[in-house]
């Protein structure tokens, strides 16, 4: 069973599929494409079942929120060379057509400003 706290996880969801993400921005659950679908990953029951992240290969700080009014999730990895913030979601089903993004924006360390980095 994984160390992480349920509590340290976020929800992304469609209302047909969820995923369950790590503050450090690893996917630890997911069920696709819906509620009762087999688990894609499941790190979140065993280490050794599955999980997808995308994280910066070297030492790096964390932040990450949900965007206003929605279930969109930004997370901000911070290097001593710049940061990176990921956006992720899964958007709502429309004429049997779904749609996911990943959203990812690098700014140089010679270009963050105090207001860019703190939250």
């Amino acid at each position: 069973m994984s160390s992480t706290l349920i509590a340290d996880h976020a929800l992304l969801s469609d209302c047909h599929g969820a995923a369950l993400v790590t503050r450090d921005g690893s996917i630890d659950w997911l069920c696709f494409p819906r509620f009762d679908s087999p688990s894609i990953f499941a790190r979140l029951l065993d280490v050794a079942a599955g999980h997808w992240s995308i994280r910066p290969a070297g030492e790096f700080r964390v932040t990450g929120r949900y965007l206003d009014k929605t279930m969109v999730l930004e997370t901000t990895f911070t290097t001593d060379t710049g940061s990176v913030t990921v956006a992720c979601g899964k958007l709502f089903h429309s004429a049997g057509v779904e749609c996911r993004f990943l959203d990812c924006h690098y700014v140089p360390a010679a270009q963050r400003t105090p207001s860019a980095t703190a939250r």
